[in-house]
């Protein structure tokens, strides 16, 4: 019997397992609002407006107001008082010139009364005078209001990176190394004189 070893020997393996990053990416959205207001229009009208005034022609007719008609009696009164006195004087002087021939008394009415037939008739349209007519034409004031327009934005535009999974490398012992050695008995050959040649 020949005794023979037997060697089973294996190397270690190292497996290698790479996880790549996954990189994912949201991009939220804005959104637009679009605030307008349109112009407007604000119209201030003053409307013309006319005033009349009747005084004038109302005098002129007679239809006075108590406080003209207060002054005019007043002023004729004044004017009558006047004339009168200065007539009387007038008449007076008249009267005391001596050396004027013929009844100077006489001559002094007599001129009176030829004053007196010497008045007119004076006829025309009443009211001679137009009334005051005062105008006032008013005013248009228009105003625009400025035209609005403005843009809003709601919401954050940031982009939300994640990654998931993360990136990895992850080594681990895929085979252990070992070395196994067996001696097992074999039986030996005729040669007839031979080498024997075995492999072990």
């Amino acid at each position: 019997m020949i005794s023979r070893i037997k060697i089973d020997q294996q190397f270690a393996q190292i497996g290698i397992k790479i996880t790549p990053a996954k990189l994912n990416i949201k991009m939220p959205k804005q959104k637009m609002k679009i605030v307008q207001e349109d112009p407007q229009m604000e119209i201030n009208i003053e409307r013309p407006t006319f005033e009349i005034n009747m005084k004038k022609v109302r005098n002129e007719m007679g239809f006075r107001d108590p406080m003209t008609l207060m002054r005019e009696i007043r002023n004729t009164a004044i004017d009558k008082t006047y004339n009168y006195i200065s007539q009387t004087v007038n008449d007076g002087n008249q009267m005391a010139k001596v050396e004027q021939k013929g009844n100077r008394i006489a001559g002094v009415y007599r001129s009176k009364s030829l004053k007196q037939s010497q008045k007119g008739i004076n006829i025309g349209l009443m009211p001679k005078e137009l009334p005051e007519i005062v105008w006032s034409k008013g005013s248009i004031d228009i105003k625009w209001t400025s035209r609005k327009f403005k843009i809003e934005w709601e919401g954050e535009c940031r982009p939300e990176i994640i990654v998931d999974p993360k990136h990895s490398v992850e080594v681990y012992l895929r085979e252990k190394p070992y070395i196994k050695i067996i001696i097992e008995d074999a039986e030996a050959q005729e040669s007839n004189g031979r080498l024997i040649d075995a492999k072990l």
